[in-house]
């Protein structure tokens, strides 16, 4: 077998075979250190993943030198930060939603609250099918741009490109329907 070196070595050069040998030596031991954080299964798998995805695209940059277990423990260690962060971004829009939602007891804040959230609903559901994936998953789910790119098997320029537009096209339709006034309270 290769020492890790040769492996790293052939892994810039763009070598499947090392890139293989490499996540298995280490895809292990990644996991259990995202799960120590994550205590989630499925999310700590998907921070291996995003993780090896993220050596696999910087390949050319890797430092054969330098300790490889310690570049993939920094990698994961961002990753679970912006997971976290995800979370908490989820959990800071569901406690805004729900105050917004009970500081409403008037039946005109309800309707005012329904008719946008109907109408928000419905630009959403007219978008083209890979746009409006790529809105829920980044607005909804909370996923970064290159989790999308990853999920959806496309470029991260392209989950740009539908970001901008979807979000310019909800713009547009709220500036045409009257509702822009009540857009920042949609995406907190």
């Amino acid at each position: 077998m290769k020492n890790e070196n040769q492996l790293l070595q052939e892994l810039k050069q763009g070598n499947k075979t090392s890139f293989k040998s490499l996540y298995n030596n280490y895809a292990n031991k990644l996991f259990y250190f995202s799960l120590k954080y994550t205590q989630d299964q499925s999310e700590a798998e998907e921070i291996v993943q995003m993780v090896f995805l993220k050596v696999w695209e910087n390949r050319e940059r890797i430092k054969p030198e330098l300790s490889f277990n310690a570049y993939l423990i920094q990698i994961g260690k961002h990753m679970i930060y912006r997971a976290y962060q995800r979370k908490e971004l989820k959990r800071r829009y569901e406690m805004e939603r729900s105050k917004q939602v009970s500081l409403s007891d008037s039946t005109e804040e309800y309707i005012v609250f329904s008719d946008l959230e109907t109408h928000t609903n419905q630009y959403i559901k007219e978008m083209p099918e890979k746009r409006k994936q790529v809105f829920m998953l980044s607005r909804f789910e909370g996923m970064s741009q290159e989790e999308i790119a990853l999920k959806l098997g496309i470029s991260v320029g392209t989950v740009k490109q539908h970001m901008n537009k979807a979000l310019k096209s909800l713009n547009n339709k709220m500036i045409r329907d009257g509702l822009l006034t009540l857009l920042p309270f949609l995406f907190l």
